[in-house]
């Protein structure tokens, strides 16, 4: 659940990333702290792990897909299915998801706006894979890379499918 922390009260919705300053003080827009009468900022809260999960993963689909092709998209999804692990787990592992290295080209895409339509998508399709809306269109595939590369482990075996951009391997 998101929650929104200001003072002593909590409220649901309106986002908002900045944190609340120490108490008695409140942070003035350039961040420095001060004594006056304005009410202090708000915290963005989200005590939801599952939620939390689901964001950062939506964030590397989005940033290995630019979200797009839809096709593309659901058939990552399927492949963080297929790996049978956590989402939390895989949606940090920079093994699966090139964006996650920081010398990558499509890194910046991790931080795309919340409300951004391609992000959006990314976020409904994942949520769809978690409750299980989605056939294995990609043959049992736990790894994939992007046509435009091909890293070191995918010279041993060929792609069982290909979807879009996107190469996929058992």
């Amino acid at each position: 659940m998101l929650q929104i922390k200001t003072g002593h009260t909590t409220t649901t919705p309106a986002r908002c990333a900045t944190p609340s300053p120490a108490k008695g003080t409140v942070a003035s827009r350039s961040g420095v702290a001060n004594d006056s009468n304005r009410p202090p900022l708000r915290l963005l809260v989200n005590d939801d792990d599952d939620e939390i999960s689901i964001n950062r993963l939506a964030r590397c689909i989005y940033a290995e897909t630019q979200a797009k092709s839809l096709p593309a998209v659901e058939a990552l999804c399927v492949m963080v299915r297929n790996t049978k692990r956590p989402v939390r787990d895989i949606a940090s592992d920079s093994s699966v998801f090139e964006s996650l290295n920081k010398n990558s080209a499509h890194h910046e895409y991790l931080s795309v706006d919340y409300e951004d339509p391609g992000f959006q998508m990314c976020l409904r399709s994942v949520r769809r894979m978690m409750v299980g809306q989605f056939s294995d269109n990609i043959m049992g595939a736990t790894r994939f890379h992007r046509g435009d590369m091909l890293p070191d482990w995918a010279t041993a075996s060929g792609s069982v499918s290909e979807v879009g951009n996107l190469l996929f391997y058992i």
